[in-house]
């Protein structure tokens, strides 16, 4: 197929083996990361995104600054561009260096997808995957089990990983990203944090933005270790281990 040829409405995997990422006629990507102060694994994650970088992707960085400021600049700028999706990727993260052909492989697969997470966890404990589900009670549950692949209708994900479609920043109202404390869960469940990359994705589900994950790959979070789903589900096997115990010995 000729890359001319290759468009949102006539999409073609070609383009994953055939093309360097900006030869792509579509999906257009560049790559942001908010600069932030991860010098101590500097050894570990720079490398991973010199890779990135190799495979001819654009990639925008950002000096440290608040969070929801970087991320509102950046994609005021992505705007005045031709790209088609931006993806953000967070510089504490050590991403696969073929996250960007990844990413692409889904929107490609169903082009009318605007939003796309990838799989990650907190890096403090419990070392919770970064994605929950709105229940009927309207508050939100972060998932315990999933298989590997693409998860659809996710309420609320981590922006450390996540391609956005130009069509959202065009039809969301500014800011896109903000700290909030409005509709935040006051009710006992799984505690949702009211950072920026709440905000976006509750104004992108009211807006009728669909979010999915693909929970094939993930980035290990830089801690004091790489935080991982094993981090996760050691922790939580030690948390149940305790209350085991605690209840024999009541």
């Amino acid at each position: 197929m000729k890359p001319a040829s290759i468009t949102e409405d006539n999409p073609s995997f070609d383009v994953l083996d055939r093309y360097p990422i900006d030869c792509w006629p579509w999906p257009r990507i560049a790559v942001f990361v908010p600069m932030a102060g991860n010098w101590g694994r500097a050894d570990e994650l720079w490398p991973t995104f010199s890779e990135i970088a190799r495979s001819g992707v654009r990639i925008f960085y950002h000096p440290a600054d608040i969070t929801a400021v970087v991320r509102n600049r950046v994609a005021e700028g992505f705007l005045t561009t031709e790209y088609t999706h931006l993806l953000m990727l967070d510089s504490d993260q050590r991403h696969p260096t073929d996250i960007v052909q990844k990413m692409a492989r889904r929107v490609i697969e169903k082009p009318e997808r605007r939003i796309v997470a990838g799989l990650y966890y907190n890096r403090r404990p419990p070392f919770e995957p970064l994605a929950w589900k709105r229940g009927n009670d309207g508050l939100y549950y972060q998932f315990v089990e999933w298989g590997s692949g693409l998860i659809e209708d996710i309420d609320l994900v981590g922006t450390g990983v996540l391609l956005i479609h130009r069509e959202v920043f065009e039809t969301l109202e500014r800011p896109w990203f903000a700290y909030t404390y409005n509709g935040i869960q006051e009710q006992k469940a799984d505690y949702v944090y009211p950072t920026e990359d709440v905000y976006f994705c509750q104004k992108a589900r009211t807006a009728g933005f669909d979010i999915c994950i693909d929970t094939s790959f993930e980035s290990p979070h830089a801690s004091s270790s790489w935080v991982t789903k094993r981090t996760y589900e050691e922790y939580r096997d030690r948390q149940e281990e305790t209350k085991t115990y605690e209840e024999i010995t009541e």
